[in-house]
């Protein structure tokens, strides 16, 4: 497969973007990465999260008992 323009439309392309600067992602990864302790940091945060939407899912999802007769609602 060869490299380059194909068409007149791939040869205007190449002549319009020949000269751009594009934002390299690599030169900013020092400020990117993150220490081992602060990565599992953030998934122990994370998994308590998810656990206490599975525990708030599962309360949610259970059937709610009657109030026996005569009980009072609390609302």
């Amino acid at each position: 497969m060869p490299v380059g323009p194909q068409d007149y439309i791939d040869e205007l392309l190449v002549k319009k973007y020949a000269e751009k600067q594009v934002n390299n992602v690599s030169s900013d990864i020092a400020k990117l990465t993150m220490s081992a302790d602060r990565y599992w940091e953030v998934m122990r945060d994370y998994a308590q999260v998810q656990r206490m939407m599975f525990s708030v899912r599962d309360a949610l999802s259970r059937p709610r008992k009657a109030n026996p007769k005569g009980a009072q609602s609390p609302a």
